[in-house]
């Protein structure tokens, strides 16, 4: 058996290459081959121009070069066809819509289900939960995780939810 000695320096050279590897071929595979991450606004940040005109507000934010936005929790309100005319607006203005900003009573099993669908009209793949009631203990967040199925339900739901092409967090 032959064996070549391998230097610390010709380890550390090759194990800085591999992140850089596979963190390209990731992000390739996320956002094209192209591997340029997409700039976005969360919505909130400009809640007052968007409460006063939706549609002028997506403009600007198109206008200033941004490619993706993430709705706050508003957008829970809106009948579907306010949410196809929303995502008719994005397409046509080139941007994308990756994930909604959500209350935790959004996450409650009677408002999960519309909570997706808005999103998936949207074509938002996550539902991100904005914040919660203080947690101090890594019990506490688990309970939290669990809270909306049980243990042996959560892996079944997952699957389902990613097929549908949405993701909860």
């Amino acid at each position: 058996m032959i064996t070549k000695q391998l230097s610390r320096r010709k380890f550390l050279a090759m194990s800085a290459v591999v992140p850089a590897l596979l963190s390209q071929a990731g992000l390739a595979k996320l956002y094209g081959a192209s591997g340029k991450i997409p700039v976005g606004l969360e919505l909130f940040s400009v809640r007052e121009t968007l409460k006063g005109d939706q549609d002028a507000t997506l403009r600007a934010v198109a206008k200033m070069g941004y490619q993706c936005v993430e709705f706050y929790a508003p957008y829970f309100d809106w009948t579907e066809a306010q949410a196809k005319q929303t995502r008719k607006l994005l397409d046509d203005l080139g941007m994308k819509c990756y994930s909604t900003h959500n209350s935790a009573a959004y996450f409650s099993k009677e408002n999960l289900p519309r909570a997706k669908n808005l999103n998936l009209i949207l074509g938002s793949k996550y539902l991100v939960m904005a914040s919660s009631d203080p947690k101090t203990t890594l019990q506490q967040w688990r309970e939290l995780a669990d809270a909306q199925r049980p243990r042996h339900l959560r892996r079944k739901a997952g699957r389902r939810e990613r097929s549908a092409g949405s993701r909860c967090g």
